[in-house]
């Protein structure tokens, strides 16, 4: 299969969609043991590989005010990440489709985007109903700025695309 007949293959970006939604879904699911546990693995594999470039004493780690600003700021990067990611598939999907139907292209980056701040919504939701963690506006928010930055990427790249295709199409 051509890159530009995958590219422009609702079911294949449909189909990445929802294998994205199962695993934010399965991560918010872990209760606040396990998700502890993954955010210290995460903070101690950074720790590991920042002290092997920059030879400093790692005693700051064990700072309980350091640890716990860091943990929170590695929480809210696996927000945006995730949220960056779903936005990237869901305005794939949304756009590609309307490509096809020769539909709005801001119309449906708007739907796309709205779909990742429902599913943001919903997560958070979700997560009032698992042992020991919370829903919180501010990650609506961080999630709604991932899906943001990514679906405004790809919707300027396609626009770029397509202008260019014009110009190439009137021999400019």
């Amino acid at each position: 299969m051509q890159f530009k007949k995958l590219y422009q293959n609702s079911v294949f970006w449909f189909c990445c969609t929802f294998f994205w939604c199962v695993i934010i879904f399965f991560f918010s699911a872990q209760d606040a043991t396990a998700s502890t546990a993954m955010s210290d693995g995460v903070l101690h594999k950074i720790a590991e590989i920042c002290t092997a470039w920059i030879p400093a004493d790692a005693t700051e780690i064990n700072n309980r005010e350091s640890y716990s600003s860091m943990t929170f700021f590695i929480r809210k990067i696996a927000h945006f990440t995730l949220y960056f990611i779903l936005g990237l598939f869901s305005s794939a999907t949304i756009l590609s489709f309307s490509t096809k139907h020769h539909r709005s292209l801001f119309a449906s980056w708007l739907t796309a985007w709205s779909f990742c701040i429902f599913y943001a919504a919903t997560d958070e939701f979700h997560q009032l109903f698992v042992p020991g963690r919370t829903g919180m506006l501010l990650d609506i928010g961080i999630d709604s700025l991932g899906a943001l930055l990514s679906s405004l990427l790809l919707l300027f790249l396609i626009q770029r695309s397509i202008h260019r295709n014009q110009k190439l199409e009137n021999g400019v």
